[in-house]
């Protein structure tokens, strides 16, 4: 167990004689870890490392920035990593100018974000989404370069007062932002995608659809999508715009309308 208050985790590098790891922190194995007011500064392969069953964090006005890749192979670059069964409760979270991805979560883990921000990070080659923002309130995903990646680029699922801006998202195997509340209880409330570059997606500009209780508040302004390929609108959506003789004003974007 590790409790952490006022603290600073700076400059950590790899094990002599390896090029590897270098984590800022590490609980495993039923582990549990505290932070409270701690800045975890240029780190590498993983800022904060949790896995197995049955650990836990909690992390309360934590900021983690600047997380490089291993020198062996120019993996990781990871934010936060929660995998097998770990609990983990963000609050008042900066995640910015990370490599990989700026929190990652797998394996039967959960985890509970508020008041969060994820600045300036580097989201490429990963088989998942990009930012995947799931029980959350409160979040803020801004100036990230997302690319490259097997599903969605920025997924949202439930979640209250998301705001996701300044974003360039492109080669997207599925839709670029995909708003899809997977539960009957799941909830999308208050959702703000603003002044984002988009770049080919093989599926949606944006999606939104799944089978949640609430799905309102919606705003998409100030987009601009650019390809070499069109990019598939919704028929519903496109119908809309051409009916109203208005496609880029009422998309928020300069996507193509295609068919």
């Amino acid at each position: 167990t590790i409790h952490c208050t006022d603290c600073a985790v700076r400059d950590t590098r790899s094990e002599p004689g390896t090029d590897e790891d270098g984590l800022g922190a590490d609980a495993q194995d039923n582990g549990h870890l505290t932070f409270v007011r701690t800045l975890i500064d240029r780190s590498r392969t993983l800022g904060i490392y949790l896995s197995d069953e049955g650990g836990s964090a909690s992390l309360t006005d934590v900021i983690i920035h600047d997380v490089a890749v291993q020198a062996s192979d120019g993996a990781g670059g990871r934010g936060i990593n929660a995998q097998l069964g770990v609990d983990l409760i963000l609050e008042r979270v900066l995640v910015e100018e990370t490599n990989e991805m700026a929190v990652f979560i797998a394996g039967d883990s959960t985890a509970t974000l508020t008041d969060v921000t994820i600045d300036g990070c580097d989201v490429s080659q990963i088989y998942g989404d990009g930012v995947y923002v799931g029980r959350s309130e409160r979040v803020l995903v801004r100036g990230c370069n997302i690319h490259h990646n097997g599903r969605q680029g920025i997924a949202v699922t439930y979640g209250r007062d998301v705001v996701i801006e300044q974003n360039h998202i492109y080669e997207i195997r599925r839709t670029a932002l995909d708003l899809e509340p997977n539960g009957y209880a799941d909830e999308i409330e208050n959702v703000v995608i603003r002044r984002n570059l988009v770049g080919f997606a093989r599926g949606n500009f944006v999606s939104g659809h799944g089978r949640g209780s609430t799905f309102t508040g919606i705003s998409i302004v100030e987009n601009v999508a650019r390809s070499q390929h069109p990019i598939p609108v919704p028929r519903h959506i496109r119908d809309y715009a051409r009916s109203q003789q208005h496609a880029r004003r009422s998309m928020g974007c300069a996507a193509t309308l295609s068919r």
